[in-house]
């Protein structure tokens, strides 16, 4: 039986679909649909999405559902640099995500906030920069894991508001483009359009 990974349908905590495709597990995703939520919100653990089940384990954490499929597909790191390199990678990613969620419009918030244009002046610059010293030859770990898988998700987010944001860091660059175009890249920017998965930011 698939893992099965429940969520909006929108662009958000959207990681476990990049470490699915990376795993090559056998997986399905079940799209919320923004009626059925009121109703179904109450049986979950922590009454947030994504939910995941896999023949009778069930998570309710995001960060955990990615540790979950990444532990089944081989993508922890083999050595233990690069399960550092990888957790650490992975931890930036989610510090990339709350920074959006802070200073960048969304479905929620879709007013333009008072910190946006330092953010992408300042901020953004910063953040790549902690990626850039990391990264050679297009790559943070010596074959992909969980944190490249998690890198990506995150700076597709900023690539999709800004496409030319990564033009300052041509080593990040070089693993976004790197990444975009193997396997595991192409599946989820297309898993992205064929379920019809709907930006969560915006620019104002």
């Amino acid at each position: 039986m698939p893992v099965e990974v429940t969520y909006f349908g929108v662009k958000a905590k959207v990681a476990f679909a990049t470490v699915a495709f990376a795993a090559g597990i056998d997986w399905k995703y079940n799209k919320m649909a923004g009626d059925a939520w009121p109703a179904t919100k109450a049986t979950t653990t922590f009454g947030q999405l994504p939910i995941m089940k896999d023949d009778g384990v069930e998570c309710a954490q995001s960060l955990a559902i990615c540790h979950y499929i990444a532990k089944k597909g081989g993508l922890l790191g083999d050595t233990d640099a690069d399960y550092v390199m990888s957790e650490q990678i992975l931890q930036h990613a989610e510090d990339i995500y709350a920074a959006l969620i802070k200073n960048n419009p969304r479905l929620t918030q879709k007013e333009k906030l008072p910190s946006y244009d330092d953010f992408w002046a300042k901020d953004v610059p910063a953040m790549l920069a902690g990626y850039e010293k990391l990264v050679k030859d297009g790559k943070f770990t010596s074959k992909v894991t969980l944190g490249e898988c998690g890198a990506f998700w995150a700076l597709e987010l900023m690539v999709s508001l800004k496409p030319a944001c990564l033009d300052g860091t041509p080593g990040v660059k070089a693993f976004y483009d790197r990444f975009a175009g193997e396997d595991a890249g192409k599946k989820y920017l297309a898993w992205l359009k064929d379920n019809e998965v709907i930006p969560y930011f915006f620019n104002p």
